[in-house]
């Protein structure tokens, strides 16, 4: 049997991150470990009295600098068992999700799964039409669980059968341990990180095959609070898919055609959601400024874009290119 390590990580949201640990407390076959690494302020001793009796070990780990994926490399140097997993806080999980993960990685008599992810029973639901624009926009987007010709990751969703995938969703994925010997999380993501999730995923299907599973069920309530505001997450929207785009899928040129069209289509919906009432023009806004720096011949680090009361913004230069990790 397997023993699975999980990894929750944290910012600032006591109420959630407690109902997220009473799921994985109550899961059918129990995890060998919980780790928990904070960006915020948690209660360590209220966390400890409730589930320190109840999993087999409960570590903590209160962490200086916040950063997604410097948690999650963290909680990866901490963690001792033989498969890693990850579960947002704002998440719960069904009884038999970790049973029905194992299940997978037992039945891979050739050790060549490497991740696995469960379905998503969220109070999120795409719009159709949504839908079939991202099929014309996003440059071969068939399916879900991909990475588009123009190298846009679309997280697993909606899927009624197992298969294989390019990218797992950030909120519910599990690794081998012996993944980690080969490649860890991108620390260019920092703060909130979009996209770190899938340009992990990504690289580690490079070498190992990804699998997701119905069966493992978990509902993800997507907690407003602790993230950035729309603007710097609309800039993260599109800086942040530049920098995955230029690390993985620049080559051939023509790639940069369906990124251009790929781009349009992330303004274009911002815009027609703005116009019609459902969002403020903040994303829009954001989604400028990250495709104005992705222009600049020196680029700008995503995370150093904030903006002041009056909707200003700074900026501070670094580098587009920088690699962590072993490379696709």
């Amino acid at each position: 049997m397997h023993r699975v390590s999980v990894i929750v990580c944290t910012k600032n949201r006591p109420d959630t991150l407690i109902r997220c640990l009473e799921s994985v407390a109550a899961q059918t076959t129990k995890p060998h470990e919980v780790i928990v690494i904070d960006d915020g302020e948690s209660d360590v001793l209220e966390l400890e009295c409730r589930f320190s009796h109840r999993v087999r070990a409960f570590r903590y780990f209160k962490k200086a600098v916040p950063g997604l994926p410097a948690s999650r490399n963290l909680g990866i140097k901490m963690a001792t068992g033989d498969v890693v997993a990850f579960i947002d806080d704002d998440v719960v999980l069904h009884s038999d999700y970790l049973e029905r993960i194992i299940e997978v990685y037992e039945m891979d008599a050739g050790f060549t799964v490497g991740g696995v992810g469960g379905l998503v029973l969220d109070d999120f639901r795409e719009h159709p039409g949504w839908a079939f624009f991202k099929r014309i926009c996003f440059v071969g987007a068939k399916r879900t669980g991909i990475f588009t010709r123009s190298g846009y990751g679309l997280p697993p969703r909606g899927f009624k059968s197992a298969m294989d995938v390019d990218c797992l969703s950030g909120c519910n994925m599990t690794f081998r341990k012996a993944v980690f010997s080969e490649c860890c999380f991108d620390e260019w993501f920092t703060d909130y990180g979009i996209g770190e999730d899938v340009e992990f995923s990504y690289r580690v299907s490079r070498g190992w095959r990804l699998k997701v599973t119905p069966t493992a069920k978990l509902i993800h309530f997507h907690d407003a609070s602790s993230r950035p505001a729309l603007r710097r997450l609309g800039f993260m929207e599109v800086y942040n898919y530049g920098y995955v785009f230029r690390r993985h899928f620049s080559h051939p040129r023509r790639a940069y055609f369906y990124f251009g069209i790929s781009v349009a289509a992330l303004l274009l919906r911002n815009a027609l959601r703005s116009l019609a009432g459902l969002q403020g023009w903040g994303p829009l806004m954001g989604n400028m400024l990250g495709l104005r720096a992705l222009f600049s011949q020196r680029g700008v680090r995503q995370q150093s874009m904030h903006s002041d009361e009056e909707g200003t913004s700074r900026h501070i230069l670094d580098p587009v290119h920088r690699k962590t990790g072993s490379a696709a």
